[in-house]
């Protein structure tokens, strides 16, 4: 049930809105739903860079979860912070070069996303590939 009502953005009005902002977002982008991610931004333009409780936006969700679709759509909103980091201290980047996520580091990079600790993240967890092309990209902008 109340996944039901997150994914169809009855969560906020039956839980408190104040409370729960950008808890659709984020749900709706971690499972990869680009048409109620689409409709939820169109709704609800504010929600795009609020965090959860662990300070997880709806652009680290979708990275977490590897929905490239979700990733590209949010990075092409106007005001997009594609640098603002979790609790832990992890940008979108440095979620997809510790998990390896290539084609996410593609695009975070050509949005202008801070390297930051991506290359070691991908080193440390055995992605060379993905820190090769942090490296590349960065050693040519």
């Amino acid at each position: 049930m109340l996944l039901f009502a997150v994914l169809f953005g009855f969560y906020g009005e039956a839980f408190g809105a104040e409370q729960n902002c950008g808890a659709i977002l984020r749900v709706r982008a971690q499972l990869g739903s680009e048409a109620l991610v689409k409709q939820r931004l169109a709704s609800h333009p504010q929600e795009l860079n609020t965090a959860n409780q662990h300070g997880a936006t709806a652009l680290i969700m979708a990275v977490r979860w590897n929905r490239d679709a979700i990733v590209q759509l949010i990075l092409s909103q106007e005001g997009i912070e594609v640098n603002k980091a979790d609790n832990d201290g992890y940008t979108a980047l440095e979620w997809a070069a510790k998990l390896g996520y290539e084609n996410i580091i593609q695009m975070l990079l050509e949005a202008n996303a801070e390297k930051g600790s991506a290359a070691k993240e991908a080193q440390l967890n055995r992605h060379e590939n993905a820190a090769r092309i942090i490296t590349k990209f960065s050693s040519t902008k």
